[in-house]
Formats: C-alpha cells, sequence, structure tokens
C-alpha cells in the first residue's frame, strides 16, 4: 500500500509532466525530427541528454520514501526540467516500467564481473573479466528472453497506485539484449578486459572470434525470442536521439506487438576506440551487422571516434545516424560523411557547460562546426550528453540552447 505522502508527490508530478506532454510543442518536434531524419531540409535539432546533471540537481528534490517510487520521481521531475531547456526533447504523455526480466545466471551473460569502485558519483571502476580462456566458455551461459510477469505485474500496481491513473504506464519488455548490451561490444569490455581484447586481436585471433561469434548468436536468439512472444513494441525504440522519422511509425505507449523491421536499432563500439579501422572491421563490426541489419533504421557510434572508419559503417545498408564525438575531427567527419548519414554531433560538456561558462567560446565552437557541416553538404543535429557537472547551476544547460540558436539563425 503506498503512502498518502508518497501518492500525493507522485500525482502531482504525473498530473504535470501530462501537461507538458500535451502541449502542441511537442508534436512540431516530433515533425521536426520525422523529417530531419528523412534528411528533409528543416532547422538543426537540439538534445540535452541527461549524463548526470539530474543526480547533481534533480535528485537531491526527490521526496518520496519508498526508494522503487524515487526512482520514478526522478524521471518525473527530469521531464519537468527538460521542459525548461527548450532543446527539441520530446516529452511523451506515459511513463515507462521496465518489466523484470530473468536472467540466465547472475548477469546476462551467466556468471557476472567484479566491480571495484572509486566511491565517487560518476567515478572511475576497475572490472574483472570472467572469461580467462577464449576457448572455454563453459563459465558464461546462452541468452534467454523470459519475463517475470508477477514481479512486474506488482511494480505495475504499486506504479499505478501511487500516480492515480492520471498517466499511462507503458510497460517496456524489450529484452535485456537491447541497445548497449546488443552492441557485443560492451559486455565484451567486462567480460574479457580492454587491453586484453587488444592483445587477442593478435595472440589469438580465431578464439576470439569464437566469443564474437558466441555473443552475436546468442543476441540474435534472445531478440528473435522478444519479437515472437509480442514483447517488441513502438517503445522498443532506441537511437540515443528522439525515435521519429518519416515513413516509421514512431513511439507509443503499449503499442501493438512489433517485428524489428519496424524499429530503429543502436549499436556502439566505445571499447573499440583504439582500434584501427581494418581490425574494428575483422573483430566486432562483421559480428554486429547480422544484429543491426534486422531493424528498420540504425544509428551507430556513441562516445567513440569515428573519424576514419565511415567507410566501414556503410557496409551496413540501414544505417541512417552517426555518432560525432567530442573526439572526433569534426571536419573530416562530416567530409567522410559525404551526405550519407545524420551527423549526430555531440560538442564537448567540459568545453561548454562543465568547467565554467564562456559565452564566447561556445558560439565559436558552434560557428565552426556548424560551417563543417554546411560546407560539407552533411545534415547534423546537436546532442549535448555526458554531462556529469553543471556546478550546480541549472542555467547553463538552459543558455547552452539559446546560444545555439542564436547562433544558427544568424
Amino acid at each position: 500500500m503506498t503512502g498518502a505522502h508518497d501518492r500525493k508527490i507522485m500525482t502531482d508530478l504525473a498530473k504535470r509532466v501530462s501537461e507538458i506532454a500535451g502541449k502542441d510543442i511537442m508534436d512540431e518536434r516530433r515533425q521536426l525530427w520525422a523529417a530531419h531524419n528523412a534528411f528533409k531540409k528543416v532547422r538543426v535539432p537540439i538534445y540535452i541528454r541527461d549524463g548526470g546533471w539530474s543526480d547533481e540537481t534533480v535528485r537531491p528534490t526527490l521526496q518520496c520514501e519508498d526508494e522503487f517510487l524515487r526512482e520514478h520521481a526522478l524521471f518525473l521531475r527530469k521531464m519537468i526540467v527538460q521542459e525548461e531547456f527548450e532543446d527539441d526533447y520530446v516529452i511523451e504523455p506515459w511513463i515507462n516500467l521496465a518489466a523484470t526480466q530473468i536472467l540466465p545466471g547472475e548477469g546476462p551473460w551467466g556468471k557476472t564481473h567484479g566491480i571495484h569502485d572509486s566511491g565517487f558519483l560518476h567515478g572511475a571502476r576497475k572490472y574483472d573479466k570472467v572469461v580467462e580462456d577464449l576457448w572455454d566458455l563453459s563459465m558464461l551461459k546462452e541468452p534467454n528472453h523470459e519475463i517475470d510477469e508477477e514481479m512486474t505485474n506488482r511494480e505495475f500496481e504499486k506504479l499505478s497506485e501511487a500516480i492515480s491513473g492520471v498517466m499511462e504506464i507503458n510497460i517496456d519488455r524489450s529484452p535485456r539484449w537491447w541497445g548497449f548490451e546488443a552492441d557485443i561490444s560492451t559486455r565484451l569490455g567486462y567480460l574479457r578486459g580492454l587491453e586484453q581484447i587488444m592483445w587477442d586481436m593478435i595472440d589469438d585471433p580465431d578464439g576470439l572470434k569464437n566469443l564474437l561469434s558466441f555473443m552475436r548468436d546468442g543476441i540474435l536468439k534472445a531478440q528473435q525470442q522478444a519479437e515472437e512472444a509480442g514483447h517488441l513494441t513502438l517503445t522498443s525504440h532506441i537511437n540515443q536521439s528522439m525515435c521519429y522519422l518519416e515513413g516509421l511509425e514512431g513511439p507509443k505507449a503499449n503499442s501493438r506487438p512489433v517485428k524489428r523491421n519496424e524499429l530503429w536499432g543502436f549499436c556502439a563500439a566505445q571499447e573499440y576506440a583504439l582500434i584501427s579501422p581494418e581490425m574494428h572491421d575483422e573483430f566486432l563490426f562483421q559480428y554486429q551487422i547480422p544484429i543491426m541489419e534486422k531493424f528498420a533504421v540504425v544509428s551507430y557510434g556513441c562516445c567513440e571516434d569515428l573519424t576514419h572508419k565511415m567507410g566501414m559503417l556503410s557496409q551496413l545498408k540501414n544505417i541512417r545516424r552517426v555518432a560525432v564525438s567530442p573526439f572526433s575531427d569534426v571536419r573530416k567527419c562530416a567530409e567522410n560523411i559525404d551526405g550519407k548519414y545524420i551527423a549526430s554531433w555531440r560538442p564537448s560538456p567540459s568545453e561548454t557547460v562543465c568547467l565554467d561558462f564562456d559565452k564566447k567560446r561556445i558560439e565559436n565552437i558552434i560557428r565552426k562546426a556548424d560551417q563543417s557541416f554546411r560546407e560539407c553538404n552533411c545534415r547534423y543535429d546537436i546532442c549535448l550528453k555526458d554531462v556529469h557537472t553543471i556546478q550546480g547551476d541549472q542555467s547553463r544547460l538552459v543558455n547552452f540552447v539559446k546560444i545555439i540558436k542564436n547562433v544558427l539563425e544568424d
């Protein structure tokens, strides 16, 4: 039974977010992203992505006593703050509840890794590798998509009671092996270790390919199981942006079951940042392609530098968006993209909003990048992410968007 204190907080937050989500501007933003991702000539969309700023400024405002409700209250409060930025984020009229997954062991691949935490918020961590022998994968378990419906229903009832029916609850039954958990690269780093992966490419390339094949096949199996179970819906879209595209049905709560060829997919390779294009292709991308080609369209990349890997990416016929991270050469990326993809440009948060706030410096950064993209006929949007601190000054994000709009209007 949810206490009156928590229920009032959650209901009030849900009402406020519902009001925001119902504004006409949200439909305008949906149309903007849909046209932009279809290579239509529209203004440059702007997206402020939560990368830690909410832990610093929003989490301390939470008042719910129940830990489960606190995390949902955090989401609702973030949406209220997100509106203040006046970027092009689409605030949807529902709240997500992730279904409880039954994993094949301690983690998504059976045996989990040990973690040595620095103890600092967003601080460094060291992971103990799981796979010691590339030819002995007996410690791993094959993925198996299964939902704990009893636990999921209990959490649904609890959240429903807390928000008093004022907002739709979307139950997300997408498989655990989705997004970062389906790019192979992320979990490979945990299972084997970053430095060891590099040695494997030279010392035991066939052994590494044995592990890559096992992971590829497991991900494909789990995703197929979810699809056959009807657990993929229109809220299973994922592209590190707003999942709208002309000709593709956009996100919708508790929608009909869909197949992967009706969805945005996402893949990245942050752990391969220091790997050459040739080795990246041989020891990862060829194993990602069978996973990603199942989707309607795909977004590739996160924080890794893909400057010299655009040619490799062209093998994936349904790729639509590519990350241009703070570590990338913007000009060369624009040239190498050559109008084939939408560039998701991620300006450096440390140079823009984290350490201080210099209006002139930000203007110069935006102008320089905009000039490169325009001269190379490259469609792009701006995504500020991985903002782990704004030194308690939320106005920096509001003013960052204003500066972008002023520069681009000029």
